[in-house]
């Protein structure tokens, strides 16, 4: 009887050339790091429930199939300033266009239009013979979060993926080949954290990219659905910071003037691994006060903003 364990699985990802036709990703496939992975197909059961005089239970009809898959990742960069992370081609399933720069950065920004899809395999390995395989189609990238701080932890993405079930049957396995063994996740210390013109003292920060999208439903397919496509993109930063003085940072003034004011972060100090995350127009949408270990603080929620279009957050990793 084949023994399958939590982390010994592998996940290959592989931009599609035509939107929801399943590709094959092989190891060069499989080269970023993942963890706390989960693969949950959705199937659509419609029950029967007709009257009849003995009440009688009839089977559920299957319809549409589609799948999630979550895993978290460590933000690490590719060692190369230039050269695109690994972590890249998940950017892209998040309506987010890649520019690279040779021997100088790897930018993410907002697009309109035009964001791939990919098919997305995942493989349990036992201890030997053949593997699992589960399998998305036509997916994209339907939640994006990331956290860091929190006692100088590394930069988490939690990225949630959607797309139609394409299967769960029994497989050779294939091995990760080009992991990104180059760089570690460096710590968020050292993060010149600055928001509104005031370096504020933080533990922590978050931000919710605000992905919102939809199945693409299509009765011509034998599993009712052609794709997963995002929507919008309204991201949503949140941090602590310690409370000022009203003459250095007047949160509430701010708060009810609307102002608008640049944000930026930075993870990493070593070049080829360092990500700094700007807007250019955050607004303070909610302060509420809280406490940090005794510490009075204020818990805020900003919006980022647009300045020309499609740059309400940028990814530059140097």
């Amino acid at each position: 009887m084949a023994v399958f364990k939590r982390r010994r699985m592998v996940v290959a990802l592989k931009l599609e050339a035509v939107e929801g036709t399943a590709e094959s990703p092989a190891g060069a496939d499989a080269n970023f790091f993942a963890e706390n992975v989960t693969f949950i197909p959705d199937i659509s059961m419609d029950p029967q429930n007709p009257v009849s005089g003995d009440q009688r239970v009839l089977p559920s009809v299957p319809g549409m199939r589609i799948a999630r898959a979550t895993f978290d990742y460590k933000c690490r960069a590719s060692g190369t300033a230039g050269t695109a992370p690994a972590f890249g081609k998940i950017l892209k399933l998040a309506r987010l266009a890649e520019t690279l720069v040779a021997v100088t950065s790897a930018t993410y920004d907002p697009i309109a239009v035009g964001d791939p899809s990919a098919t997305v395999d995942f493989y349990d390995v036992p201890e030997s013979g053949n593997n699992i395989k589960q399998s998305l189609r036509g997916a994209r990238v339907s939640s994006l979060k990331c956290d860091g701080g929190q006692n100088g932890k590394p930069l988490v993405f939690h990225v949630e993926l959607t797309g139609v079930y394409n299967g769960t049957t029994d497989a050779a396995g294939i091995t990760a080949t080009g992991l990104e063994t180059t760089t570690q996740p460096p710590g968020v210390l050292s993060a010149a954290f600055a928001i509104q013109t005031l370096a504020a003292k933080i533990s922590q920060f978050a931000i919710d990219f605000g992905i919102t999208g939809a199945m693409r439903e299509d009765i011509n397919k034998a599993e009712g659905a052609f794709s997963y496509v995002n929507m919008e993109m309204a991201p949503v930063l949140t941090f602590d910071a310690e409370k000022e003085l009203v003459a250095t940072h007047d949160w509430y003034g701010l708060l009810i003037a609307g102002t608008l004011g640049a944000f930026t972060v930075k993870v990493g100090a070593t070049a080829g691994n360092i990500l700094t995350i700007t807007g250019p127009k955050a607004q303070y949408i909610d302060v509420k006060p809280g406490d940090r270990n005794g510490l009075a603080i204020f818990n805020v929620t900003c919006k980022l903003n647009d300045s020309a279009g499609n740059d309400r957050i940028k990814l530059a990793f140097t």
